[in-house]
């Protein structure tokens, strides 16, 4: 056996390498790793050298801009199809992508991960995906996720790998009879997940005898990522017509991670994505396109798919982003409190460019734009602007923690160069020059030493390197639902910026079992987390027997016993008779899930009447009011007053003042206004009102009434007084 590696791009990035791979007396076998741009296959292969394919670790054009050159090359040397492996995700996005490219190098332009294939954005549509893949590829591309032999003695498994949706490393296992090696290349990666595409999976990685390892690195991630999806849906909750820029598989990054933000906070933020990024969104996520186009099949693990039948992405039914792919007017795609997400990042040109144009003179508009082209933002507008850089590497004490999970003999360094004596920290035999030369790195018996070393070394029985095993529990390099906290979002801080609490089981679309309480007993009905002021959410117990649902009375109050899933009984004691206490503003109830606000007569009546009105919940009524109210503060609609809450100061003559101190008993109020504001309720609402009035506890309004309360800009500075106010504008709204 020998293993040797070749740089295929020294005089550029070095994000491309040839394995040279030696066994079972064969000719050398070379697998190339992504073709990026200036790699040529030609300078690359010897005469006696075959080429086994190449392994696309993501869609960036860095990793995939001279795909087309190298298949060509391969063609002609073996006589044969090139093939091309990749993971599901990867696959499913590589014919747009490999449009893209291919008519920007007709058009005399290097790719950039941003234009719109012909027929994206405005006006008809263009080619479909399989033509797209037939012709920039010309070969079959082979959609992997588990152990896939690519030459006799070689097989190779991707793995997830974070940075971009899609995104996978690979391990590649050699064998030469008894003697066998792990090699472990980690494509551009992060150790947090990317638009639900896992992040590199070091606690389950197999040791490693060499480790081909991507450098590049980055400071301030996490904060960018969480005020991107923060500032947005602030903006957006507000009532802003909100537009967010970024390039290709960013945008869609960025747009799961605000469809899943809007979910779990319960924001009501509807986020839709226009363009070439809708064709990405689509092909990773959703699975169809407005445009008519179709999903392509599953892979099955490590089966063949030509242009023909690419195999795609699991399927993300969690998902609610709109996507238009075609639009006729960049008008019809900008709605106030909608977000929507385009490309490419500068917004000068293309569909982001058209949008931008459409909403750049509207001073109530945002535009977020998140920089991945190194090009300076656009700076002039009348909506408000803002901008981040974003390059999603990991820190530098990530390096550490992946080469030592893995523990290799070796590790090349990738994507970076000028590197040389930089990485020697790092715990294993570091090879980071720029020269295009083979290195031989083992030869069947001995490790190889950097030739500026000058020597070699035996490896006896020691813990390094590769033990012979891979775990079972390996992941896939499939996209999954996301997990924010999981994805660099600082979850509590966005909580804080939004006033809302996030729930994890609202985010994944997950519903939960609730029981509504009816005069004759007890019925049990699927709804949203969020439950109803009639329902009671259910706790599961331990228990395993199926128990029939019943309401029995009991005295001074009603014990409700509520099935849950899988037989599990709850009972919930309720009294008949609620004392109350002027002293709180707030009180409590069994239900967790409710927070109750104690207000005044009028105010009570006035979500009854609306209530009755409009045939729901009192609890609906006021999480309503209340949203509406707070994103009204946000616009700058609102004031924040006691003026704009329920205030009576009545005027009343001398006679009937006394008239009526003489009539006053414990029965009636104390006061004329108190008085006053009793009969209008009454009025509002004629019978036994409650003045506890019920508010989602995980709703948005629930942690903005107390937002409000606490923040000195605003007059109104008790949970009641905002509440009142947010039901006077609601209803004299027409709400």
């Amino acid at each position: 056996m020998r293993i040797a590696f070749q740089r295929a791009t020294a005089d550029r990035r070095n994000e491309s390498f040839l394995l040279r791979v030696d066994v079972l007396g064969e000719p050398t076998q070379c697998l190339l790793f992504d073709a990026g741009p200036g790699v040529d296959v030609d300078d690359l292969l010897e005469e006696d050298d075959e080429f086994c394919g190449t392994c696309l670790t993501h869609a960036h054009s860095d990793h995939y801009t001279s795909l087309q050159s190298v298949q060509a090359s391969a063609r002609q040397r073996r006589d044969a199809e090139a093939t091309v492996y990749t993971g599901p995700d990867t696959a499913a996005v590589l014919g747009d992508v490999l449009d893209v490219a291919a008519r920007q190098t007709e058009d005399g332009e290097g790719p950039t991960d941003t234009t719109d294939p012909p027929g994206e954005g405005t006006g008809s549509a263009g080619e479909t995906d399989d033509d797209a893949l037939e012709g920039a590829t010309s070969g079959t591309v082979r959609s992997i996720d588990d152990w896939t032999v690519v030459s006799e003695g070689i097989e190779i498994r991707p793995v997830p790998a974070g940075h971009a949706p899609g995104a996978a490393g690979f391990l590649v296992r050699v064998a030469d009879g008894d003697d066998e090696r792990m090699c472990l290349v980690t494509g551009d990666w992060t150790l947090r997940d990317a638009g639900g595409t896992p992040g590199l999976p070091v606690d389950t990685l197999p040791q490693v005898d060499v480790l081909f390892l991507t450098t590049a690195t980055a400071t301030g991630v996490e904060d960018t990522l969480t005020d991107v999806v923060a500032t947005t849906l602030e903006r957006a909750v507000a009532g802003a017509p909100t537009l967010v820029t970024a390039n290709g598989l960013a945008g869609a990054h960025l747009a799961r991670l605000l469809d899943t933000a809007g979910r779990g906070f319960d924001l009501g933020v509807p986020v839709r994505v226009v363009g070439h990024t809708a064709r990405l969104y689509d092909q990773l996520y959703d699975g169809t396109a407005d445009d008519g186009g179709t999903r392509r099949p599953a892979t099955d693990g490590g089966s063949e798919a030509t242009a023909s039948g690419t195999p795609a992405a699991p399927s993300a039914p969690d998902s609610a982003v709109e996507c238009r792919p075609v639009f006729d007017s960049p008008g019809a795609c900008l709605d106030p409190g909608v977000v929507t997400v385009a490309g490419p990042d500068v917004p000068t040109e293309q569909s982001s460019g058209k949008l931008f144009d459409a909403l750049s003179g509207n001073p109530n508009a945002c535009v977020y734009q998140v920089i991945g082209s190194g090009r300076s933002p656009v700076g002039d507008a009348d909506c408000t602007l803002y901008s981040e850089e974003l390059a999603n590497h990991p820190e530098a004490d990530a390096l550490e923690t992946v080469v030592d999970a893995v523990d290799p003999r070796h590790t090349v360094v990738l994507h970076e160069r000028d590197a040389s004596g930089r990485y020697n920290y790092l715990d294993s035999m570091v090879w980071a020059g720029d020269s295009d030369e083979i290195h031989e790195l083992y030869d069947g018996h001995t490790w190889q030493m950097p030739p500026w070393t000058r020597q070699s070394f035996l490896f006896t029985d020691d813990d390094e390197g590769y033990q012979g095993t891979v775990p079972d529990d390996l992941p896939r390099a499939r996209t999954r639902s996301v997990d924010l906290a999981g994805e660099g979002i600082d979850v509590d801080g966005v909580s804080e910026r939004l006033h809302a609490r996030y729930d994890d089981d609202r985010a994944a679309g997950v519903a939960a079992e609730t029981t509504e309480t009816t005069t004759t007993g007890t019925t049990t009905q699927t709804d949203p987390v969020t439950a109803t002021a009639e329902s009671t959410e259910s706790t599961p117990t331990e228990a395993d027997t199926e128990t029939e649902s019943e309401t029995t009375e009991t005295t001074g109050g009603t014990t409700e016993v509520t099935e849950t899933t899988g037989g599990t009984t709850e009972a919930t004691e309720t009294t008949e008779e609620t004392e109350t206490t002027t002293a709180a503003e707030t009180t409590d109830s069994d239900d967790e899930s409710v927070r109750h606000v104690a207000v005044g007569p009028v105010a009570a009546g006035l979500a009854a009447r609306v209530a009755a009105g409009r045939d729901a919940s009192v609890q609906t009524v006021v999480d309503e009011a209340a949203a509406s109210y707070l994103r009204a503060l946000l616009a700058g609609d609102a004031d924040g007053t006691p003026a704009e809450a329920v205030g009576l100061d009545a005027t009343v003559s001398d006679g009937l003042q006394r008239a009526l101190t003489a009539v006053d008993s414990e029965e009636t109020a104390s006061t004329v206004d108190d008085q006053i504001a009793t009969a209008l309720g009454t009025a509002l609402a004629p019978g036994d009102v409650d003045e506890r009035l019920p508010l989602s506890r995980d709703s948005f309004a629930a942690g903005g009434v107390d937002a409000v309360v606490d923040n000195p800009e605003f007059e109104l500075d008790s949970p009641a007084g905002v509440v009142e106010a947010a039901l006077c504008r609601f209803v004299g709204d027409g709400g």
